[in-house]
């Protein structure tokens, strides 16, 4: 081919060649550094990982006896391990004379080691006390509770014992108010018949004094009386005239003076008698007004009476049906009383026709002025009517009313007995509860908590603190501590329902921590049950009381222990009491008072639970029940464990764990990482055409940014147990 205008063209090749070699050359060259930049970069983070991994390898052994892994090393320490593992894995310092493909370089000061959270934060605690636990707790919790509790269905048992104890409580409620009621209304009635009584004697004595009177006054009356009178004082004005005349008027003067004196007795008569029917008219009226308020009192007590029994109808009839279905216990509620309607109304309609039949005596009262033999005998015929229209109804229903006021009292005073026999109990529980130091270890174990309480409230990160706990049964209430037994008895079954991360943190805490009868505990042969657990809880400062304050948080050994001892003693009381209904005593049976019959096995039960609570305290394991699962048996640390599950809330055990931790290791979990942050800033030579990196970089092209004839580069990871 034929290039050129004809002149010399030597040389023509070679510029050519090098228009083409020069690019090329280049993108070579580029593409080199390109690649050496991107094994320095992963080298690098290799490099990073690697001193991170490193750190954290150095986790604290006291924490690891807990399943926990935290980083207490301090910052420098840190920094020194992180560091030798950098210049360990392929970063040597800038300026070093060696010749490589990479060279990475470790730019002095540039290493970044940054914890990001530790074990003081609840959540991180918790999902690593999860992981401790998360193989060895189902299967702890699943043979030593659910297992027996499920299958020998003493669960399902609790939970009908709470219905029972619920149901009685409603229903005795609502007999109490029917029976107050109705001894309202008696009562009131009863001072309605005796006041009724009373008038009818007055009024009929009255009702003769007025017709006595009448038949005195005859025909006369005020207005011809002093008329009358009048006239005579005239005729002994004309005698004295007559007198003066010199006339003998002696005997006429006589006959007037005795006609006066008879007319002036007539007319006190008269007055007598319209002073005594005025005064009766008011006194029938004030009769009527109290009669009145009397029926309106008896109309609401018998209506507060007859609401009451209707719900206990309702309630009965709901009772009655759980129990046609099955359900245990709830049979005994068979002897309970319900009243007829009838009860109520006919004693209202009565009280309504006494006060009707007192009305019109009263009306009748109020219409006469005359009170002649055929009156009289009419106002009379009135009065005996509501008389014996009260005594009539007074006497049909004397009899029963006594006998229920005579139940009611028979079920009082055995209330009265039951309460204090299992008061009495109680007391002894109270005093047999122990299991606390005194002296000198006492004071040991308050310095203890004292530093406990600050540790809780720090890991609380401020909020409320986590001392806060409630025991949910206690020990100083026997009116209530059946109710309280059987109700708690319902919520470990309502517990039992499912398996929750709050099982996986209670196994945690009986794990790891001592107990009351921790150490106790023997092996089907009679030996001690050996302790397999790494972090030692016989050695702790607090023995004998770790799980008891992860429960409750309370600040002292005697108020954790108690709680405790209380609440398993209310869970065995309960069972016990369950066992008891199933056969109840008749004569208390047939009093027909709910709540009676639960006192009754509740007095027992109890007797039988402070047995059981000498034996678990002492390390033994008792029966689940002696009627319904004689074959299985809990220990105190099982007991433990239904406690655990249904008090208080998981961030305030896992505060108070925290809490006991640091007491026994000394360690501040607030610096105990377990995940961090690493960076480091390394370099790399550019063989290559340095200023068109550092063009490349500015055109965000390449990952470095030139300095000094090497690409800086930067890397960072995160690592967390």
């Amino acid at each position: 081919m034929f290039i050129g205008n004809g002149k010399n063209d030597k040389g023509s090749a070679s510029v050519y060649f090098m228009i083409v070699l020069v690019p090329i050359v280049a993108f070579m060259s580029v593409l080199a550094d390109f690649a050496r930049i991107g094994a320095a970069d992963r080298e690098s983070e290799l490099a990073v990982k690697a001193g991170l991994r490193s750190v954290m390898s150095a986790f604290d052994a006291k924490l690891h006896k807990y399943g926990l892994f935290g980083l207490t090393l301090t910052p420098e320490q840190r920094y020194e391990l992180y560091r030798k593992t950098l210049r360990a894995n392929g970063t040597e310092s800038e300026g070093s004379a060696s010749l490589r493909y990479v060279d990475t370089s470790l730019k002095g000061g540039s290493e970044l080691l940054q914890p990001v959270v530790t074990l003081g934060y609840p959540d991180v605690f918790r999902r690593q006390a999860l992981e401790e636990m998360k193989y060895r707790a189902p299967l702890e919790y699943v043979l030593e509770v659910t297992d027996k509790l499920k299958k020998t269905g003493m669960s399902s048992q609790m939970a009908s014992g709470r219905s029972y104890g619920e149901d009685a409580d409603k229903l005795e409620k609502l007999i109490d108010k029917r029976e107050e009621a109705l001894d309202i209304a008696w009562a009131k009635f009863r001072r309605l018949h005796d006041k009724l009584n009373g008038d009818h004697a007055a009024y009929r004595s009255r009702l003769q004094e007025l017709n006595s009177l009448a038949g005195r006054i005859g025909l006369n009356t005020m207005d011809g009386v002093r008329r009358s009178l009048a006239a005579i004082d005239d005729q002994i004005v004309s005698l004295q005239a007559a007198a003066a005349a010199g006339a003998d008027i002696a005997a006429a003067m006589q006959a007037l003076l005795a006609q006066k004196n008879a007319l002036e007795k007539m007319l006190e008569l008269l007055l007598q008698y319209t002073a005594l029917i005025a005064a009766t008219q008011l006194d029938v009226k004030a009769s009527v007004m109290a009669v009145t308020d009397a029926q309106t009192a008896m109309n609401e007590a018998l209506n507060e009476a007859k609401q009451a029994n209707s719900e206990l109808r309702a309630e009965w009839n709901r009772v009655s049906e759980s129990a046609s279905s099955g359900a245990p216990v709830t049979g005994q509620f068979g002897a309970v009383r319900v009243m007829p309607d009838e009860y109520f109304t006919e004693l209202q309609a009565d009280v309504g026709t006494i006060a009707a039949l007192f009305g019109a005596f009263a009306r009748e009262v109020a219409d006469t002025l005359s009170y002649n033999d055929r009156q009289t005998e009419a106002l009379q015929a009135r009065n005996d009517a509501y008389s014996e229209k009260a005594n009539a109804a007074f006497a049909s229903r004397e009899t029963a009313e006594r006998q229920r006021q005579q139940r009611n009292e028979t079920v009082r005073a055995k209330k009265r007995q039951l309460w204090s026999e299992i008061g009495s109990v109680l007391d002894q529980a109270k005093q047999a509860i122990g299991g606390c130091k005194l002296g000198i270890d006492g004071e040991t174990d308050r310095e203890s908590y004292n530093k406990l309480s600050g540790y809780a409230t720090k890991y609380a990160a401020g909020e409320q603190s986590p001392e806060a706990g409630e025991a949910i049964v206690e020990l100083n209430d026997p009116k209530r501590i059946g109710l309280s037994a059987l109700s708690l008895g319902g919520m470990i079954s309502d517990a039992l329902t499912g398996m929750r991360d709050a099982v996986f943190v209670n196994e945690y805490a009986l794990t790891h921590f001592n107990y009351r009868t921790f150490g106790m505990e023997k092996l089907g042969n009679g030996q001690a049950k050996p302790v397999t657990t790494l972090s030692e809880p016989a050695g702790h400062p607090l023995s004998g009381q770790e799980a008891e304050y992860v429960t409750y948080g309370f600040s002292s050994c005697l108020s954790n222990v108690g709680a405790a001892y209380g609440e398993i003693f209310a869970i065995r009381m309960g069972v016990r009491t369950l066992e008891r209904l199933g056969d109840p005593q008749n004569e208390v049976l047939q009093l027909g008072s709910p709540l009676l019959v639960l006192l009754a096995a509740a007095a027992q039960g109890a007797a039988d639970a402070l047995q059981d609570m000498n034996k678990l305290t002492g390390g033994d394991e008792v029966a689940l029940s002696s009627k319904l699962a004689p074959s299985v048996t809990l220990t105190y640390k099982d007991y433990l464990r239904l406690l655990l599950l249904i008090h208080g809330s998981s961030e305030r055990k896992l505060n108070r764990l925290q809490a006991l931790i640091e007491l026994n290791t000394g360690i501040d979990l607030t610096n105990a990482a377990t995940e961090l942050r690493a960076q480091a800033k390394t370099s790399v030579r550019l063989l290559f055409l340095p200023g068109g990196m550092k063009l490349l970089g500015r055109a965000g092209m390449s990952p470095c940014r030139v300095e000094g004839g090497r690409c800086q580069l930067k890397r960072s990871a995160e690592w967390r147990y």
